[in-house]
């Protein structure tokens, strides 16, 4: 699953930007190199539009942006509302998401695992100096599917919360659609040490995790149809969440 033929891990593939998107991704960046010129370092595209499968008015727009120091307050709110912007204005992506960290965070030592490894296989750069240079390729591990996914507990619990204080399902949905593949994604670290595999895709995930939870199929079928087309209420979808949270809870020990 997902190696080079010397057992590393693969980067993403290069692919042509799906025409119906270079719209967004080029306002997008018109205003994050307006708006932050001064603090933004780089820029860097992720998930199914970096991948070039993105599907239009299902596929959610994935930024990666580095700054130079942590934005400040007034600086997190213009970028939230820069997401709702874009997102309304270009309805070919059903969101618009900002993973943001700082210079200082990704070139640490200590979050090489983290940091160095998302940006070396799963990031494309748009603007400024592409950060992917300094790190080499990584190898599966599980210290690495730890490193990834350690947050894991905290952002389910999270999605639980504002699930429940979302009131209309164009607000719920995708909240599920998050969750869940945060949730499948997270299974890898379930993975043993001596285990030299890497799943990419959710269907790879799927597919590792059934083979050995085969007891939990049914909850993990769950969770994937929510993360292709939720269609649960969200109080079905909070109750399956932490009843699978705690459960993974448990595993991770």
């Amino acid at each position: 699953m997902s190696l080079d033929p010397q057992g590393f891990i693969l980067t993403l593939p290069f692919a042509d930007v799906q025409p119906a998107f270079q719209a967004v991704i080029d306002d997008a960046l018109a205003h994050l190199s307006a708006d932050y010129r001064d603090s933004l370092h780089s820029v860097y595209l992720y998930g199914s539009v970096a991948s070039g499968n993105a599907v239009e008015g299902e596929s959610d727009l994935d930024l990666c942006l580095i700054f130079r120091h942590s934005p400040d307050r007034a600086q997190q709110n213009s970028m939230a509302d820069l997401k709702k912007a874009l997102a309304v204005k270009h309805p070919v992506v059903s969101k618009v998401d900002f993973d943001i960290g700082t210079l200082n965070e990704a070139r640490a030592p200590e979050n090489s695992l983290s940091w160095g490894f998302w940006l070396k296989h799963h990031c494309r750069c748009l603007y400024g100096q592409d950060l992917s240079v300094l790190f080499g390729l990584y190898r599966p591990s599980r210290a690495l599917a730890w490193a990834i996914n350690r947050d894991v507990t905290e952002v389910l619990s999270e999605y639980a919360t504002r699930l429940s204080r979302a009131s209309q399902p164009w607000q719920q949905r995708p909240l599920q659609r998050a969750a869940a593949r945060k949730l499948i994604r997270a299974t890898n670290m379930l993975r043993k040490d001596s285990d030299t595999d890497w799943p990419r895709s959710l269907e790879e995930h799927v597919e590792r995790f059934v083979a050995r939870y085969p007891a939990r199929e049914a909850a993990m079928a769950f969770f994937f149809a929510e993360s292709q087309a939720p269609r649960a209420t969200a109080e079905a979808f909070i109750l399956q969440l932490n009843d699978f949270r705690r459960w993974l809870t448990q595993q991770l020990g």
